[in-house]
């Protein structure tokens, strides 16, 4: 896909430029100097740069070799850790001659995040608010089919629609700061709801915590929060935000981030499903392997620059759209509804965990906390892109004793974590009313527990379990089988196995398999699940 630009005369600028953050795509085999798009802003632009590209993260010289080894991988995608994109003063995104496939090196059709910057008289756009895209793929289902699964140009504040505009009370791209850690709202009602826009919540690492409001809209918020700061850290546990009694509370295109001043980007680039794709790293349970921290450093965020919880949800009802969270020990805490309505998180990005060595908790995705929750319900998890390195599960319907109802799962792209969906593990736990469909599992990441770890529960009747997928995400491999490209790893129920490949791209991944070991499902079949 090509995006046409104009080149401005910067000199008839009359603020300081905004990007307007875009998704390509672009066919391969390419060649150098092959035009992906241009990218614009909001003001004329003088000069354009090229911040970060993530394509010079990918294995290379300079990378980790398999767990346990100081080598070099043996497959490298990018052996000179050289950018495969240029920008120039027009907007203009090419292939560089390092992008052009070379044997093994060069750009095959991995997703690609560029961070770029736009300058003109009046000044520079922001920090880490300027994005381009390459290749992350299509949506299949839902309300967004034909658009890329959320990423960076998609999700958080810097993408909600008014933020860089005029319509921005505080002023274009200006937040409102709030440094309470209690901030008081008044509810508004289901037909008009109290609308909080473009508020930076920012207490001093603390977080934040509302209880009992119901029906208030918040757009284009951050919140930023952190642990106690070395050598005071304490045991952690914070919260970026903590809701407790609340109901029909929304938060569209909300920042969940690290302590801005402490971790402003992820480590060490934006990148997609999260940084660190491909990168031939097992991340082993954090109390097995004590040289995981030393790994897993430059790729994930350190623990007591950001709360233990972005999101602690012991409400009901509650709504989570376009949202960017990331520096999670948990990303997003369910500890059931106190009400009927249906909770939903959608259309969002979780990424870049926090590192599970520095405090006794682990990294885990979406779940719930404690194993007497009874029951677990009422909460849909639609078209999100969800991945990255994690100690335990990225999908954590772990130890609950309770029955699931009116739990869905559709549309998401999913990747990594030790395991990338644990179903509760406790004998006897029952389904109704649950859908588990048009899922996609990639493998970006390499996972030592299972895709999908205890998967004979959701076999039971009244759970849906149809059109979910594997994907063997795109690689320079010229030849190597898809397994071994960089250690990739893919067990389908015990640890340590190397199952997988491109040769079950594209098939269905049935939830009931049982392997010898008995620890989990998710074998990819040619026909779908039918049960």
């Amino acid at each position: 896909m090509y995006s046409s630009g104009i080149r401005y005369n910067s000199s008839a600028a009359t603020g300081i430029p905004f990007v307007n953050n875009v998704d390509f795509a672009l066919a391969t085999p390419v060649v150098a100097n092959q035009i992906v798009g241009t990218v614009t802003a909001t003001q004329p632009v003088g000069t354009w740069t090229l911040v970060a590209d993530s394509s010079s993260a990918f294995p290379g010289n300079s990378s980790p070799g398999p767990t346990g080894s100081s080598s070099p991988p043996s497959i490298q995608i990018n052996p000179n850790n050289t950018n495969f994109f240029s920008i120039d003063n027009a907007g203009v995104i090419r292939v560089t001659s390092a992008g052009v496939p070379s044997g093994v090196a060069g750009w095959q059709g991995q997703a690609v995040v560029l961070t770029v910057k736009a300058t003109n008289s009046f000044g520079s756009s922001p920090d880490n608010t300027g994005y381009v895209t390459i290749n992350i793929p299509l949506q299949t289902v839902g309300p967004r089919t034909g658009l890329t699964f959320p990423g960076p140009c998609s999700v958080g504040y810097y993408n909600e629609p008014g933020f860089f505009t005029l319509s921005n009370p505080n002023g274009r791209g200006l937040f409102t700061v709030n440094s309470s850690a209690s901030p008081s709202f008044t509810s508004g009602t289901a037909g008009n709801p109290t609308i909080v826009r473009y508020v930076d919540f920012d207490s001093g690492g603390d977080g934040v915590s509302l209880s009992s409001l119901h029906d208030i809209n918040f757009i284009g918020c951050r919140f930023q929060s952190s642990e106690p700061q070395p050598p005071n850290v304490g045991t952690g546990g914070r919260s970026a935000l903590s809701l407790t009694g609340c109901t029909r509370l929304t938060f569209s295109y909300c920042s969940f981030v690290p302590y801005v001043s402490l971790s402003a980007h992820p480590i060490p680039m934006k990148s997609w499903p999260s940084s660190g794709a491909f990168i031939p790293i097992a991340p082993a349970f954090e109390d097995t392997d004590p040289n995981m921290g030393t790994k897993l450093s430059n790729y994930m965020v350190f623990a007591p620059n950001t709360a233990q919880f972005k999101i602690n949800d012991s409400s009901g009802g509650c709504t989570f759209e376009f949202c960017d969270v990331w520096g999670n020990g948990n990303a997003y805490i369910y500890n059931g509804p106190i009400n009927s309505d249906q909770a939903v998180f959608q259309h969002s990005w979780i990424h870049d965990a926090r590192s599970d060595v520095f405090y006794s908790d682990h990294s885990d995705g979406i779940g719930y906390l404690g194993n007497t929750l009874i029951p677990i319900q009422n909460l849909t998890v639609q078209y999100n892109t969800m991945g990255g390195f994690g100690g335990q599960d990225l999908i954590a319907w772990q130890t609950g004793t309770g029955n699931m109802t009116n739990m869905n799962m559709i549309g998401n792209f999913m990747a990594g974590y030790s395991s990338t969906t644990k179903w509760p593990e406790t004998a006897g736990i029952t389904f109704s009313n649950c859908n588990v469909t048009d899922n996609i599992y990639s493998s970006e990441f390499n996972i030592v527990g299972s895709m999908i770890l205890n998967g004979t529960a959701i076999a039971s009747p009244g759970c849906v379990w149809r059109r979910n997928k594997w994907r063997w995400a795109p690689v320079s491999q010229a030849g190597q089988s898809g397994q071994q490209f960089a250690g990739q790893s893919y067990d389908w129920g015990g640890h340590g196995g190397t199952e997988g490949g491109s040769a079950i791209d594209g098939q269905f991944i049935l939830p009931n398999v049982v392997p010898p070991s008995g620890e989990g499902g998710g074998k990819p079949s040619v026909t779908d699940y039918t049960g």
